[in-house]
């Protein structure tokens, strides 16, 4: 804290699985060198609704990252954003709206198209600021 350095905790499942039990972890902290990497599509591959999580977790949101969720026949899938089930705009101006200043990075995990698929999430997140 005293240098600067926030750790963001991100929600992956367990303790961070949903907005509720994020929030209860943080409150339990006291320190506002501790916050929350928000990920979306994390809470949308889980099944829990990313704007609700985001409601709940909002005053903690100090980092955010982006990627998007699709369903296949085989479960669930990270793609590029616009190409699954994300929110997207939505979640975007949720966040601005509550204030809002930090990052919001591409998280783009699919090694083959990498460039293709950064192009397009970064796409999607200008045209999301824009509105």
């Amino acid at each position: 804290g005293p240098r600067g350095v926030v750790l963001a905790v991100e929600n992956h499942g367990g303790p961070t699985q949903n907005g509720a039990r994020m929030a209860r972890l943080m409150e339990g902290l006291k320190t506002p060198a501790v916050g929350v990497n928000f990920d979306p599509a994390n809470f949308l591959k889980l099944g829990v609704d990313p704007l609700i999580a985001l409601r709940q977790v909002l005053p903690w949101v100090k980092y955010s990252h982006w990627k998007d969720v699709r369903w296949d026949g085989r479960g669930t899938a990270y793609c590029a954003l616009g190409e699954g089930d994300l929110p997207t705009a939505r979640l975007v101006t949720e966040l601005l709206q509550a204030g809002y200043a930090g990052p919001l990075a591409i998280e783009y995990e699919t090694p083959e198209d990498i460039e293709r698929g950064t192009r397009i999430s970064a796409a999607v997140l200008r045209s999301a600021l824009q509105k």
